[in-house]
């Protein structure tokens, strides 16, 4: 399961936390609202998954997120327009 947290196009701070075991399943914490929602789900299933935000604090756009598999070469973007995943490559190795 990765986990970690971002910023919505509202630059509120919020938690997703996404995958492990096989699960495609994304969710999203809403630190403002004290909710959670539900994602685009992942195109496939991914195990001990990584994940990184990256965001531009100046002009505050929102975060883009990334989720990596673990377990084998899969790296997959979100797209906040879209709530859709897309994947970027599959092939890539990535040391955290």
């Amino acid at each position: 399961m990765a986990c970690i947290p971002y910023y919505d196009s509202s630059s509120a701070l919020r938690i997703l936390v996404a995958g492990g075991s096989g699960s495609v399943t994304v969710e999203s914490y809403s630190v403002v609202t004290d909710s959670w929602s539900y994602l685009a789900s992942l195109p496939s299933g991914i195990n001990l998954n990584l994940a990184l935000a990256l965001s531009d604090y100046f002009t505050g756009i929102e975060s883009q997120i990334y989720v990596k598999s673990a377990s084998d070469s899969l790296l997959f973007k979100y797209d906040h327009a879209l709530d859709s995943w897309t994947q970027v490559v599959s092939s890539i190795r990535m040391f955290i």
